[in-house]
């Protein structure tokens, strides 16, 4: 167990730990991160489960973009071994939690230290102090900085051209408004087909050029596409906000069969249910700064 690397990693930070195998081994974040780690570890926000049930396979390939510290990737990666998983995530420190509870993993995760992008220049990451999930990548054209310089980073064929990928099973996307620059990439790349299905969050910013409609260029060849509010709207500018979307093309094998989407009343019952952990008979380990365990 790598407490230790997680304490040096995380100075005067609470961790938690929730236990992820047969044999109790701990998946590690920080307390302050519990909202978004708990919600993936306990139920299943991005449908990846309820899709592998419906459809009696197991996915081939799955590409996380917004890998956190693992929370979707790793468990995940346990319960099925036989599938391969390649995880993006842009944060240092993030990057590094995720190091650490990747070595849970069977041996089947590859993960990148890297920006996702799509055709724009990335300038900067906005870093958000509240919670490690939120970072935003800023733009050339979004950034009031007077500089040229910019970051380096790896679009969704770069990827697949690297890891000889010929077909993703299931891209999970998670990163805070880019989507829009990395699914009009890929859709430019002709790499949709090659995308069976995909479960993301959308962020709707009309000031960030992030209109609602816009996202369904790219996502023509799927013939589902199911939609939920995530957040609560907002009076003078009832569009904007964040959703969740999920599209795949295998509707005459799954079917529209119990899906569970929230909306943002049912998304805030389901979290306080989240954080009533004693009533789910899990045991949840919290180790505070001054702790030397």
């Amino acid at each position: 167990m790598k407490t230790k690397e997680f304490k040096k990693l995380y100075p005067g930070e609470t961790l938690a730990l929730f236990p992820i195998t047969e044999n109790n081994d701990n998946f590690v974040f920080k307390s302050t991160d519990s909202s978004i780690c708990l919600e993936i570890l306990m139920k299943d926000p991005y449908f990846f489960r309820h899709m592998v049930s419906e459809s009696m396979r197991s996915p081939g390939t799955v590409v996380d973009l917004g890998g956190h510290v693992g929370s979707f990737s790793v468990p995940l990666s346990i319960d099925f071994p036989g599938s391969t998983f390649y995880v993006v995530e842009q944060d240092e420190k993030n990057y590094k939690a995720l190091l650490l509870n990747s070595d849970l993993s069977p041996n089947n995760i590859t993960l990148y230290h890297t920006i996702i992008k799509g055709s724009r220049d990335v300038m900067s990451v906005e870093l958000d102090q509240r919670q490690s999930g939120g970072h935003k990548v800023i733009f050339k054209d979004e950034d009031s900085l007077d500089t040229k310089e910019t970051r380096a980073g790896m679009t969704l064929k770069e990827l697949m051209e690297i890891n000889n990928i010929d077909q993703i099973n299931f891209l999970k996307m998670d990163i805070e408004g880019s989507e829009y620059d990395v699914l009009e990439k890929a859709y430019e790349d002709g790499i949709m087909k090659n995308i069976d299905i995909i479960s993301m969050e959308y962020h709707v910013n009309p000031t960030r050029h992030r209109e609602f409609g816009t996202i369904y260029k790219y996502l023509e060849s799927y013939d589902s596409i199911l939609v939920h509010r995530l957040t609560k709207r907002i009076a003078d500018d009832p569009g904007r906000g964040g959703y969740h979307i999920l599209a795949y093309r295998t509707k005459k094998e799954i079917g529209d069969i119990n899906l569970e989407c929230l909306g943002y009343e049912e998304k805030v019952k389901h979290f306080k249910e989240l954080r009533n952990i004693a009533s789910t008979g899990l045991s949840l380990k919290c180790i505070g700064p001054e702790d030397d365990s």
